[in-house]
């Protein structure tokens, strides 16, 4: 067998080395972080449907919550469908990816089912294995024959088919990817194409037309608000609440027998600070203890606890004109997180972030006045004062790279 032939099977099996090790898409750890954002995302959105009542077609704020809610939960179920697919998934995550999955397949469908999908692989993995046994085979008989007829012209022809066999072979192995390429051309998104996962969601459309009013807010100083809030304190064109304030201290929290808003009242604290800092009307002036009131007596609340007040009661307190508009996850580093707060503050948003979560059982809610130069500059819950939240050590949200919520509010006519 000369030179020529060696160099020729030489390169066929590198070129299958190759295509198994891309079929085979071990597993990418590089992955890991952005699978936990996935997962953390789709059981925020989920907690948001469960607080509401999304067959409620009366309320506009929890259709429009409701429908923006439902949506994010397609785009992250696809996209975790798509790592899956991919065998991008951790060991550490895949009880959480299979439950998710599980609890939409009923909703997700791919163009052709399962049962096919598997009919394909399975005939795929025939001929990935026959393919390169018959050239084999073929190509030895064919070089034996040239070899006992010793021709020039018989050697030249098993060439010839060999070459062939051997383009063939590897054509069947390079099939799928090609396909692949072929459509990623043609589209923005290949799980959109045709190995997508499309999950479904009946949308409740809800036709009445109402604008937003966008209110920026500036990075040094606003509009004074002082007029709508009770008691606080006054810091530059600001007003703060502290939840340990004696003034409502040792008040009950919401509707609650054993705790008070200065164990527990960060949640309702911070929110009341979103409301006076927002410069809508209030029913009433505001401070953590009408707000408190306000909560028990329209049943916005889900627990004895602070983190089960009912974001949306701010719609109670100011007559509708300040909105929940959702929860949405910063993540990143501390100048990764300034950055999203601030274009967040810049659409008009009044956001309320927790400070400590991921890393024990207790939490804590902030309200953010603004960032400037990197730095996230917010009203303390605990005692009514302005903070940097790059200095605070003790919140893993400013110290690593935990994710965290905010909740987001906004300003409507």
């Amino acid at each position: 067998m000369n030179k020529k032939i060696l160099y020729i099977i030489f390169t066929f099996f590198i070129c299958f080395l190759s295509i198994n090790t891309v079929l085979a898409e071990p597993e990418n750890e590089a992955n890991c972080g952005d699978m936990n954002k996935l997962i953390t995302e789709y059981d925020y959105y989920q907690d948001t449907i469960k607080e509401l009542d999304c067959n409620d077609t009366s309320n506009e704020e929890t259709v429009i919550i409701c429908n923006d809610s439902k949506m994010k939960i397609n785009i992250v179920v696809s996209e975790i469908m798509k790592y899956n697919d991919m065998f991008n998934v951790c060991e550490s995550q895949k009880a959480d990816v299979n439950r998710i999955i599980d609890e939409n397949k009923d909703r997700c469908s791919q163009i052709f089912d399962d049962d096919f999908n598997n009919f394909v692989n399975g005939v795929m993995i025939l001929f990935y294995v026959l393919a390169p046994i018959l050239l084999i085979l073929f190509g030895s008989l064919d070089y034996a024959k040239a070899v006992v007829a010793s021709e020039a012209e018989a050697l030249k022809k098993a060439n010839q088919r060999f070459l062939k066999r051997l383009t063939a072979t590897i054509l069947i192995f390079l099939a799928p990817i090609i396909t692949n390429l072929i459509i990623s051309f043609n589209v923005s998104d290949y799980y959109l194409s045709g190995n997508s996962y499309a999950c479904d969601f009946n949308y409740t459309v809800f036709n009445k037309k109402w604008n937003i009013k966008y209110v920026p807010k500036p990075s040094k100083s606003k509009t004074s608000t002082s007029s709508t809030a009770s008691g606080g304190n006054k810091v530059g064109n600001y007003v703060l609440f502290g939840q340990s304030d004696a003034s409502w201290g040792s008040e009950p929290l919401i509707a609650s027998s054993n705790t008070t808003i200065r164990e527990a009242g960060c949640a309702v604290t911070s929110v009341a600070m979103a409301i006076v800092n927002s410069g809508v009307e209030t029913t009433e002036p505001i401070n953590p203890s009408s707000f408190s009131k306000i909560l028990k007596k329209s049943g916005n609340y889900g627990c004895d606890c602070n983190c089960c007040i009912v974001w949306g009661g701010t719609s109670e307190a100011t007559n509708g004109h300040l909105i929940y508009s959702g929860k949405v996850i910063l993540t990143g580093s501390i100048n990764d997180k300034a950055q999203q707060l601030a274009d967040y503050l810049n659409q008009g948003y009044h956001i309320v972030i927790q400070v400590k979560w991921g890393t024990d059982t207790s939490s804590h809610y902030v309200y953010v006045l603004y960032v400037e130069n990197g730095n996230i500059m917010y009203g303390e819950s605990w005692d009514g004062t302005l903070r940097n939240l790059n200095q605070q050590t003790q919140y893993p949200i400013a110290t690593s790279s935990y994710s965290s919520a905010a909740i987001l509010y906004k300003v409507v006519d």
